[in-house]
């Protein structure tokens, strides 16, 4: 009986190890680059998130385009701006009053992912909580908001093993009109009460915004001008300008957020003596940057 077998050398053992070798080798490499490939695509669909985000934001009015004043109906979120008159949207230019409602939705206590408002919000943002949205004038920050702001310290993107930020340049006012007076002439001495007038604040407004009351008098010498807000002569303790040549604000004025509410507000002149002067109510975010060069006197500019 013939019996047959096959005798492997050495250099054929060695030649099999480094076909092996190869392969494994190959099966690495296709193994890192399918992983490289999938995080490039994970980092890109998180950079565009963010980018059409932001282009979202300040490009859209929202759907519907006055959302603000029925959140619940919120369908795309958008803070867009729109023109008074014409109803047309201007873009990169924020609405107090839609950026107001948007902070105020995403309250904790507000913030419900199972109403159809919020998921709106997070379909912005690939269906996720976790972002957050600053908004910045050169280098302070005046806005930053994430669901639950208000009761947690941060977002948690510190804490996130990858980031995507996404930035547009857009137009906000620091001071919106809600009143102005015109130019008030008074050539007779004596005391003089001018009927009340009305302003409105949205909801939420007093919260998102400080308020100030301006008076720009062109009589240095001019007497003593008090402004009652939401009182009338002879009422509580008025806003008092002693010196209206010198003083844009009240002596001492800290803002006038206490006398303030929401809905429908009143302003009342009280003058004494000869002067000419313009009364505006201001709404102003960071009080650090308020000046006479920066107060707005168009009341045509006010608008939602």
């Amino acid at each position: 009986m013939r019996e047959g077998g096959q005798v492997f050398t050495f250099d054929m053992l060695l030649a099999l190890i480094l076909v092996m070798l190869i392969v494994t080798t190959s099966g690495l490499a296709i193994t890192m680059a399918r992983k490289q490939a999938s995080e490039y695509v994970s980092r890109y669909s998180l950079e565009r998130t963010a980018s059409d985000a932001d282009d979202i934001l300040v490009r859209s009015p929202g759907e519907p385009d006055t959302w603000q004043k029925n959140p619940q109906e919120l369908e795309v979120p958008g803070i867009a701006k729109l023109e008074k008159d014409t109803g047309e949207v201007i873009p990169n230019r924020i609405s107090g009053p839609k950026l107001a409602q948007l902070r105020d939705m995403m309250r904790g206590s507000n913030w419900n992912p199972e109403n159809d408002s919020i998921q709106a919000i997070m379909g912005l943002f690939g269906g996720t909580e976790k972002f957050e949205i600053s908004i910045w004038s050169g280098d302070n920050q005046i806005a930053k908001i994430w669901p639950g702001w208000d009761e947690e310290e941060n977002s948690g993107v510190e804490n996130s093993l990858e980031v995507a930020v996404a930035e547009r340049l857009a137009l906000g006012r620091y001071g919106d009109l809600r009143y102005f007076s015109g130019r008030v002439y008074k050539s007779e001495g004596g005391e003089k009460v001018y009927p009340p007038e009305n302003f409105e604040i949205a909801p939420n407004e007093l919260e998102i915004y400080d308020w100030y009351l301006i008076l720009k008098a062109s009589d240095e010498r001019g007497l003593p001008i008090s402004v009652y807000i939401n009182a009338e002569h002879p009422g509580p303790t008025p806003y008092k300008f002693n010196k209206p040549g010198e003083n844009i604000l009240p002596d001492e004025h800290g803002g006038m957020d206490d006398s303030l509410h929401t809905g429908t507000n009143t302003v009342q002149i009280w003058s004494r003596g000869k002067t000419r002067y313009v009364v505006q109510t201001l709404r102003r975010r960071d009080p650090g940057v308020l000046s006479a060069g920066t107060i707005p006197t168009d009341p045509r500019e006010n608008g939602p």
